[in-house]
C-alpha cells in the first residue's frame, strides 16, 4: 500500500501566515497530506518554526472505500472526500474462502469489527487481529494480513 503523511498543526495558533502556501495540498481542518516524506517534512519544519506543528502521521489512503461508523476514530477524511487511515493503528487483510455461504457469513460476523473496506481488502483496529483469526476459524475462512507488504497501491 503507498504510503501518505498527514502533518497536524496546531489550530487554536496563527496559522493564516503558514498555511496558505499549502492551499494545493489535500487537507483536513488541521492536517496537510502528502504522498511524499520529503514534503511532510518540509512541512513540519515550516510549522515547527512557526511553533505550530503538531504531529506527523503515516497513512493509507483508502480511497474509494467504505467506511463504517468507527472509521473517524483511525483517520480522516480530506476535503477533498479521500478516506486516509493511520497506519499504526490498522491492520489490512482479506477473507477468502471457497465455500461462498460461509465466506459472507463470516463476513457478517467481521463487520462489526471493521473501520473501512477498499475492494476486497478489509481494515480493522490492529489490536483486533487475533479476533479477526477466529471469526474466519470458526467458519473455516482463510484471512490473509499484511496485504500493506504485497500491495502498493490501495
Amino acid at each position: 500500500m503507498k504510503s501518505y503523511y498527514g502533518v497536524e498543526w496546531n489550530k487554536n495558533g496563527r496559522s493564516k501566515g503558514v498555511i496558505p502556501e499549502f492551499e494545493k495540498y489535500d487537507k483536513d481542518e488541521s492536517i496537510l497530506f502528502t504522498d511524499s516524506l520529503e514534503k511532510a517534512n518540509f512541512i513540519k519544519s515550516l510549522l515547527e518554526r512557526e511553533q505550530l506543528f503538531e504531529e506527523m502521521h503515516q497513512l493509507i489512503n483508502v480511497h474509494p472505500t467504505k467506511i463504517y461508523d468507527s472509521f473517524t476514530d483511525y483517520g480522516f477524511i480530506s476535503e477533498a472526500g479521500h478516506h486516509y487511515l493511520i497506519s499504526n493503528m490498522v491492520i489490512s487483510f482479506k477473507l477468502w474462502s471457497n465455500d461462498s455461504n460461509q465466506l459472507k457469513m463470516c463476513m457478517l460476523q467481521a463487520e462489526e469489527h471493521l473501520i473501512a473496506e477498499n475492494q476486497s481488502i478489509l481494515f480493522a483496529d490492529r489490536n483486533d487481529q487475533e479476533l479477526v483469526q477466529k471469526i474466519a476459524l470458526s467458519y473455516h475462512v482463510s484471512v490473509d494480513f499484511d496485504l500493506d507488504k504485497q500491495n502498493e497501491n490501495v
